[in-house]
Formats: structure tokens, C-alpha cells, sequence
């Protein structure tokens, strides 16, 4: 099992360790053209084995970008404005399931045009914008605030003296991965883990369970617009708690407090009697659980030396994407064995009581990584 651990931990954390050596101007453009060269290509899809092939290359041509962006980020804001800052990036995620929702009907009805499928459509339209932006990306973004010609010397040094303020006191974490993988980034793989479970779940299974709430002979666009309304709430939930975490300065408080109330969510969810109550629940697990994330990745360069920072947050991320990758399937079995959503709901809340668990049986992480 070791050498398996340290094969995948390698491929998990190259592309930060690439980051540094490139700087984030060239790595992240270079992420959003490969990934929305890999989306388009999707539409060559024509059997189980090219859908399993091109579907590995997308993953392999986004492998780095969330860990890269909050690496890039850590390198421009200071703690006091981090959560904010991350607010504003991690929001795109729920963002992008209202625009998924409200665009995809759309977009499947162009089947037909010019000889595609409405499916081909959907990659093609997703993938489009992303090369553009990362070409645009190339030539907006700075690598450090010393490089941006937009800023006066004064302003270079005020941001400066500010990152140094929020570096943590030591930090002895390698650019390795096993020198980054410590005590801490084990505790916060584990949360992120946890938690990565119920924003997997909302992100591919909410339209389900909603449809399941309410009735499978519901109008479609019923369904649809009831389907936002957990991601709406996760956005407006994603900028109140970077606000207040940012303002009181305190972040393993405010993540706990998002798994807390996703835990809450979901148990309103499985107990809930009818269907107006059901949805409330997943209203409050989406901001519980995508809300948290935004203190939990302020308090991730709070934790970690700058040395050993992009590979330890890309380890940590790695964790998270198995979760994403297990946790359909399981629900899946699940909804299969029981022919219900409730006991991927009682598996969610689970997670999330484990997280709540695992971060409570800690003091507060040191400042030492």
C-alpha cells in the first residue's frame, strides 16, 4: 500500500511543485487551456473505453487548479482579507451549479445543430470559455505583488510587511511531499475529506433528491428552479462566514460552525415530513458545507510554512478529490440498495459528525508545519 500512497501522492502534488518552479502566470493559464481543451474533446466520445480515456485526461488536465489558485492567493492576501478573498474564488463552485442548471436545457435543445448532440454541445460550450480565460489569464495575472507594475513601491511593501505578519511563527515543512505531510495536514486532510462528501453529493445528486422530495411527476422546471436554492444558499452562506471570519480574526471556529450547521441540514433533511421542510435541510447543509470551506482554506497558510505550503495544500486537496470520486458511487450503491436518498443522507451526516469529531478532539493546530 506504501508505494501506491506515494505513487498518487506524487502525481496529486506535481503540479504545485510545478507552480512554483513556472509561477502561477504561466502554471494556471497553462490548467484552464489543457482543461478546456480536454472538456471539448469530449464530444469524440463514442463507446465506454474513449468516455473512460477522455474522462481520465480531463481529470489529469485540472489536477493542480484549486490547490494552485489558493496557493496563488495565499501569495497576495494577508490573513485579515484571506477568507474574503477565498469567497470569492470557492463561490464559483456553487455559481457554477445555479449557471449548470438554468443553461443545460438550453444548451441539449441545440441538439441536432450542425450534426452535434445536445451532449456534444455541453462540452463544447463549457470548454470554449475556459481556453479564452486562460489565455486572458496569461496576460492579467502576477505572479507576486513585487512583479505588478500597477502598484507604487509603498504599496509592494505594505503588502509585503502584511503576508510576512500572517506567515506562520516557524515553519520547518519541506517542498516535498513527505516533508509536508504532517501531523496538521493529516487533521485537515481528514476534515476537508469529510466534508468533501456532502458538497459532492449536493453538486451531483440535489436535482434527485429534490425530485424525490417533491414528487417524480413534478414539472421539470419546478425541479430545476427548487434545485438552485441549495446553491443559492451557499453562496450568500460562503460570503457572510468569510466576512465574519475575516473580522474576528478566527477561523477553526467558523469551520466548525459550517460543519455544524451542515450537519443540522442534513439531519432536518432525513427527518424532515414533507417536502417544503426537505428542501430547508438541503438548504442548510449546501451553506453549512461549502461555507466552511471558506475559513477552513484561510486557516490552511495560517498553519503551513510558505516553503512547504503549495504541496501540503495540494496533498490535502488530493484527499478531497477522492471524495469526490468515491462518494457518488457510494450513494449510488446506496440509492440502489434502498431504493431511497435517506441513507445517502445518514451517510453525509455521518461525515459530517466526523468531521465536527476530528476537529473538536484537537486543540487548535500549531502554527508549526
Amino acid at each position: 500500500m506504501s508505494p501506491i500512497l506515494e505513487t498518487v501522492s506524487e502525481f496529486a502534488t506535481e503540479p504545485n511543485v510545478m507552480l512554483v518552479k513556472f509561477g502561477a502566470k504561466i502554471w494556471i493559464p497553462r490548467i484552464m487551456i489543457t482543461w478546456g481543451l480536454a472538456s471539448m474533446a469530449m464530444v469524440f466520445i463514442s463507446g465506454p473505453y474513449s468516455l473512460y480515456l477522455l474522462r481520465a485526461l480531463l481529470g489529469a488536465a485540472e489536477a493542480g487548479m484549486l490547490p494552485g489558485v489558493l496557493f496563488f492567493m495565499s501569495s497576495w492576501f494577508p490573513g485579515a482579507s484571506r477568507a474574503r478573498a477565498n469567497s470569492l474564488f470557492l463561490a464559483a463552485a456553487p455559481i457554477g451549479l445555479v449557471l449548470g442548471a438554468l443553461l443545460a436545457g438550453p444548451i441539449l435543445q441545440m441538439d441536432g445543430m450542425l450534426g452535434l448532440q445536445g451532449w456534444q454541445w455541453l462540452f463544447l460550450l463549457e470548454g470554449f470559455p475556459t481556453v479564452l480565460l486562460g489565455i486572458l489569464a496569461y496576460f492579467l495575472l502576477v505572479d507576486k505583488p513585487d512583479q505588478a507594475k500597477w502598484l507604487t513601491s509603498d504599496e509592494k511593501q505594505a503588502i509585503k510587511a502584511s503576508l510576512e505578519r500572517s506567515e506562520p511563527v516557524q515553519a520547518h515543512a519541506k517542498g516535498t511531499w513527505r516533508g509536508a505531510i504532517t501531523k496538521n495536514v493529516l487533521v485537515l486532510a481528514a476534515i476537508i475529506y469529510c466534508n468533501q462528501t456532502s458538497t459532492s453529493i449536493l453538486a451531483s445528486w440535489t436535482p434527485l433528491i429534490v425530485r424525490d422530495a417533491v414528487g417524480s411527476g413534478s414539472d421539470v422546471l419546478l425541479i430545476t428552479l427548487l434545485s438552485a436554492l441549495p446553491a443559492l444558499t451557499a453562496i450568500i452562506s460562503m460570503f457572510v462566514i468569510g466576512t465574519l471570519s475575516d473580522r474576528h480574526a478566527e477561523r477553526s471556529f467558523y469551520t466548525a460552525g459550517g460543519l455544524v450547521m451542515a450537519g443540522i441540514g442534513w439531519g432536518v433533511c432525513l427527518l424532515a415530513p414533507f417536502p417544503a421542510l426537505k428542501i430547508l435541510g438541503l438548504c442548510l447543509a449546501a451553506g453549512g458545507a461549502f461555507g466552511s470551506l471558506v475559513p477552513f482554506w484561510a486557516w490552511v497558510p495560517e498553519l503551513i510554512g510558505r516553503e512547504g505550503r503549495a504541496v501540503a495544500v495540494a496533498a490535502i486537496t488530493s484527499l478531497a478529490t477522492i471524495a469526490s470520486v468515491a462518494t457518488p458511487i457510494i450513494v449510488g450503491f446506496l440509492r440502489d440498495l434502498t431504493d431511497t436518498f435517506n441513507s445517502s443522507i445518514a451517510f453525509a451526516l455521518a461525515a459530517i459528525a466526523l468531521s465536527v469529531a476530528i476537529l473538536m478532539s484537537q486543540r487548535t493546530p500549531g502554527r508549526t508545519a
